[in-house]
């Protein structure tokens, strides 16, 4: 899986992790130990997640993350 997020918020990369995974809000919740709430509210730009967070969703799903920059001229 390749997201550019640049292009999205952060709202919409937790979506887009969750769906394809093919997990439900309470599944992907379940596995991170929080609440389905939880994930609807963070769907919903609602609340703010953790990097420490974020980077368990990416562990679980079996998502790697790359970082790059462009130096500017």
């Amino acid at each position: 899986m390749r997201i550019n997020c640049n292009n999205y918020n952060s709202k919409d990369i937790i979506r887009f992790i969750r769906e394809n995974s093919g997990k439900t809000q309470t599944s992907f919740a379940k596995d991170l130990n929080k609440t389905r709430g939880w994930t609807a509210k963070a769907e919903r730009g609602e609340i703010k997640i953790s990097f420490d967070d974020f980077l368990k969703i990416l562990e679980i799903n079996d998502i790697d993350m790359t970082l790059s920059s462009e130096k500017k001229k």
